[in-house]
């Protein structure tokens, strides 16, 4: 994952996060095409907010040194998304 996007070494904790957390999300031949979040909390998963691993997200600055509406800059940086 970390290769295929062009991410650092350093968020590779953050891939086996990811990993794992959506293997936990997929049906299995041991559970019968169950998937284990399923058989352990008797309900199918909410994945409405899963987005692409090193896709670009914004984040919201909310500092009071941030820039504001009155110069016209945005209050929103962008940022490489890592995880979940």
């Amino acid at each position: 994952m970390l290769k295929a996007k062009g991410m650092p070494a350093e968020f590779w904790g953050e891939a086996v996060s990811t990993a794992v957390f959506v293997l936990n999300r997929c049906p299995t031949k041991a559970l019968k095409g169950q998937m284990s979040f399923e058989a352990w909390h008797g309900r199918k998963p909410n994945v409405a907010f899963l987005r692409t691993f090193g896709c670009v997200g914004h984040v919201k600055t909310t500092k009071p040194a941030s820039r504001s509406w009155k110069t016209g800059a945005p209050r929103r940086v962008p940022r490489l998304r890592g995880g979940i």
